[in-house]
C-alpha cells in the first residue's frame, strides 16, 4: 500500500514537472524518450542477434571440427593406437579456442587427451561417466562442450570430446557493440542539435525517423533507409542512421556468407567422406550406407537386388613391377570400364585396394546379374594402355542376391565375397553365384 502511494506521488510530481516545461523542453524530452527507447531496443536486438549468431557459429564450427577429427581418428580407435590418437590431438595446439579434447574407445576408456592450459598431453585409464550414441553439446557462459560419437568400421562406436573457450566470441561481440554504440551516440548527438528548433518542418522528419527506428527494432529489417536528401542537421541524422543500418546489414550479410562457407565446407567434407579420391567412385563408407538402403527398399518393394564383389587378378604384380603410379592409372581405367558396363541406376564403388563392389537394383531375373558380370569380364580382358606399357588384368566376381541369398546387408557382402573366392578357386577371370 505504501509503495502504491509512493508511485502515485512520483507520477504526479513527474506530470507537474513536465507540464511546467517550455514547449521546446517538452519536444526535447519527448524526442529523447522516443529516440532513447528506440535506440535501446535496436541495441538490445543487435546484441541478441550478434550473441546468438556467434554462439551458433561457434557450435557449428566445433561440430565440424569434431566430425573431421572423428573421421581421421577411426583407424587409431579401431586398432587402439594411442600414439596416433595423441598425435592427432596435438594438432589442436594451433587452435587457441580449443582448451581440452579427448578420444574414448567404445568401452568408455580414455585413449588420448589434450589440455591446453598445461600444454601437455594426458592419458589415463579413467572411464568416461556416460556414453551417448548421439551428438550432445553443453553451452555455458564461458565454455562450449561437444561430445560426439565416432562410428567405427567394426560396428562399434568411439567418442570424441571437445571443450572450447568462448572468450574470442565475447571479444568479437564486444567490438561489434562498441562500434554500434558509437554510431548510436553520434546519431543521438545529431538529434540533440536538431531538437533545438521547434518548427514543424523539423519536428515532422524527426518523428518519421523515430518511427523508422521503431520499425527496424521491431521487424529487424536492416535494409530500410531513412530519407537523407536533406542537407541540414536532419539529413545528417538520417545519414548517420543509414550508416548504422548499413553497418548492421553488412554484418548480417557477412554472417550469411560465413553460413554459406560452412555449407560448402560440409559439402566438401561429405565428398571426402563418401568418395574415393583416386578413382572418384563412391568409397566403402558410401557403399555400406547405400547397401543398407537398397536392402531395405528392395524388401519393402518386394523386388530383387544384386551385389557383385570384384577383385582384380594380377594387379599386385603390375603395381609392384611398374610402380604405384602405373597402378593408380590402372585402377582409374578399371573404374571407367566398370562404370561403362552398368545400367542406369547401378552403382560401382571402390571399397579398398583392387577391390570393387557393384550394387544392382531392380533385377527382374537373377540371370541378369550374370549377364552384367560377363560384360565386365569381357571389358577387363582387353589390354590396358598405360603410357608406353600394355598390361593385362582380369576380374574374379562373386554375386549374391537379395532376397534370394540373404536379406541382411552384412550377409550379402559376406556371401558375395565367398563367391568371389570360389571364382578365383575355379580359375579366375570368371564369376560365380553364391551357393549355400
Amino acid at each position: 500500500m505504501a509503495f502504491d502511494l509512493y508511485m502515485a506521488d512520483s507520477m504526479k510530481s513527474l506530470g507537474v514537472w513536465f507540464n511546467n516545461l517550455s514547449i521546446k523542453g517538452k519536444l526535447r524530452t519527448t524526442q529523447w524518450v522516443s529516440l532513447g527507447s528506440a535506440m535501446l531496443l535496436v541495441n538490445l536486438s543487435l546484441a541478441s542477434l550478434g550473441f546468438f549468431s556467434s554462439q551458433q557459429n561457434s557450435l557449428h564450427d566445433t561440430l565440424i571440427m569434431a566430425h573431421i577429427l572423428g573421421e581421421n581418428s577411426r583407424v587409431a580407435l579401431v586398432f587402439e593406437d594411442q600414439k596416433a590418437a595423441q598425435k592427432l590431438l596435438q594438432s589442436l595446439r594451433f587452435n587457441p579456442s580449443i582448451i581440452q579434447a579427448a578420444f574414448y574407445l567404445p568401452n568408455g576408456q580414455l585413449i588420448a587427451a589434450y589440455d591446453k592450459s598445461t600444454g601437455l598431453s594426458i592419458t589415463t585409464d579413467a572411464p568416461v561417466k556416460s556414453l551417448r550414441l548421439a551428438t550432445t553439446s553443453t553451452l555455458s557462459w564461458q565454455y562450449l562442450e561437444v561430445f560426439e560419437p565416432i562410428p567405427l568400421p567394426n560396428q562399434s562406436t568411439g567418442f570424441i570430446y571437445l571443450k572450447v573457450s568462448l572468450n574470442a566470441l565475447y571479444q568479437r561481440l564486444l567490438g561489434f557493440m562498441g562500434v554500434v554504440i558509437l554510431i548510436v551516440l553520434a546519431a543521438l548527438l545529431a538529434a540533440l542539435s536538431l531538437m533545438d528548433r521547434l518548427q514543424q518542418v523539423i519536428t515532422r522528419p524527426l518523428l518519421e525517423l523515430t518511427e523508422l527506428m521503431h520499425k527496424v527494432s521491431e521487424q529487424h529489417d536492416y535494409q530500410l533507409r531513412a530519407d537523407s536528401n536533406r542537407h541540414d542537421e536532419i539529413g545528417q541524422l538520417a545519414h548517420g542512421f543509414n550508416r548504422m543500418l548499413g553497418f548492421v546489414e553488412r554484418y548480417e550479410t557477412g554472417l550469411k556468407r560465413k553460413l554459406r562457407e560452412h555449407e560448402n565446407s560440409n559439402r566438401h567434407l561429405n565428398q571426402l567422406a563418401h568418395y574415393d579420391a583416386l578413382t572418384g567412385l563412391p568409397n566403402r563408407y558410401y557403399f555400406n550406407e547405400h547397401l543398407e538402403f537398397i536392402v531395405k527398399s528392395t524388401l519393402a518393394r518386394q523386388d530383387r537386388a544384386g551385389l557383385m564383389f570384384i577383385d582384380l587378378d594380377g594387379f599386385k604384380p603390375i603395381n609392384d613391377t611398374l610402380g604405384h603410379r602405373m597402378g593408380d592409372q590402372l585402377l582409374r581405367s578399371v573404374a571407367r570400364r566398370l562404370t561403362a558396363c552398368l545400367r542406369t541406376g547401378d552403382t560401382v564403388c571402390r571399397i579398398g585396394g583392387d577391390e570393387f563392389a557393384i550394387l544392382l537394383e531392380n533385377l527382374t531375373d537373377p540371370q541378369h546379374a550374370g549377364i552384367i558380370a560377363e560384360k565386365i569380364i569381357q571389358a577387363l580382358d582387353k589390354p590396358f594402355e598405360l603410357e608406353s606399357h600394355e598390361v593385362h588384368t582380369r576380374a574374379s566376381i562373386g554375386i549374391s542376391l537379395c532376397p534370394d541369398t540373404a536379406t541382411e546387408s552384412a550377409l550379402l557382402l559376406h556371401y558375395a565375397d565367398t563367391a568371389m573366392y570360389q571364382a578365383k578357386k575355379n580359375g579366375k577371370g570368371r564369376y560365380e553365384y553364391f551357393q549355400p
